[in-house]
C-alpha cells in the first residue's frame, strides 16, 4: 500500500493525517456515484472493451456490505463486500472474460449450499483506514450465522502479497483486467490475481489488526 501507485486517483491519496471517516453506505442507492464508478473500473475487462455492472452484483448476492473512508469531498478508501454463490461468481467471471486457472466450483464444496464472502471492493493507502476496513471484514463476518468456509478477493501480481500467499492459503483462481493504472507499479504491468482464501485463516488476524490500530 503507502502510496507506491503511480497515475491513480485520490482514492490512494495517504498524504493526509489523522482520523478518515468511515461510512455504511450498504443500500445500494447510497452508494456515491463516484464510488461506484471507482468500484466499476476495478474489475473492468479493458482488454475486451468489458464493464461490470454494479447494480446486478448487488442484485445476484444474498447480502450487500458497503463503506466509505471520505473527508472533505475526497475520497480515501472503500470496501464493498457480498455474500454470493460460486456459481453466481463463476458466472460473473465468464461474463468478464477473465482467465480462470483454477475453476472455482473445484474448490468449494457443496457449492449449491455454500456461499462465498466475495470482497468485490477493498482498498485505500493510507493505513489506518486499509486495516479498519479490515476489522470491519472480520467483525461482519463473525457475525453471521454461518461463517463462509472461504473469502474471495482480487489483488495485485506483485511481491507485496508475499504476505497473502505465506499465511492465508490461497487458491488462485482468476487473472484479468491488466490495462488500467492501478495495477501499473514502477512502469511495469502486473495481472490483477484473484484468490479464494480460507475465511477462518482471515478471521485470525482479527488481535493483530487490533494491536496495529491501537498504536
Amino acid at each position: 500500500m503507502g502510496g507506491r501507485f503511480e497515475g491513480v486517483d485520490n482514492c490512494y491519496d495517504s498524504l493526509i493525517e489523522g482520523h478518515i471517516p468511515i461510512v455504511d453506505v450498504s443500500d445500494y442507492d447510497d452508494f456515491p456515484e463516484d464510488a461506484k464508478a471507482l468500484q466499476a473500473k476495478i474489475y473492468d475487462n479493458l482488454d475486451e472493451h468489458i464493464q461490470i455492472n454494479i447494480e446486478k452484483l448487488f442484485q445476484d448476492s444474498s447480502r450487500n456490505f458497503a463503506f466509505i473512508a471520505q473527508q472533505n469531498e475526497r475520497l480515501y478508501g472503500q470496501l464493498a463486500f457480498h455474500l454470493i454463490s460460486p456459481l453466481k461468481l463463476q458466472d460473473y467471471f465468464e461474463q468478464m472474460h477473465y482467465n480462470v486457472v483454477n475453476p472455482i466450483l473445484t474448490a468449494v464444496e457443496n457449492h449449491e449450499k455454500e456461499d462465498v464472502l466475495f470482497l468485490s471492493s477493498f482498498h485505500s493507502s493510507k493505513k489506518s483506514v486499509f486495516l479498519s476496513f479490515v476489522k470491519t471484514v472480520i467483525e461482519t463476518a463473525l457475525g453471521f450465522s454461518k461463517i463462509p468456509k472461504y473469502t474471495f478477493v482480487r489483488l495485485y501480481g506483485d511481491p507485496s502479497n508475499n504476505l497473502v500467499v505465506e499465511h492465508l492459503d490461497p487458491t488462485l483462481i482468476s487473472t484479468g483486467g491488466r490495462k488500467y493504472a492501478r495495477v501499473k507499479l514502477h512502469n511495469k504491468n502486473y495481472d490483477w490475481l484473484g484468490y479464494l482464501i480460507p475465511t477462518h485463516l482471515l478471521l485470525l488476524g482479527y488481535g493483530a489488526v487490533l494491536e496495529e490500530l491501537s498504536h
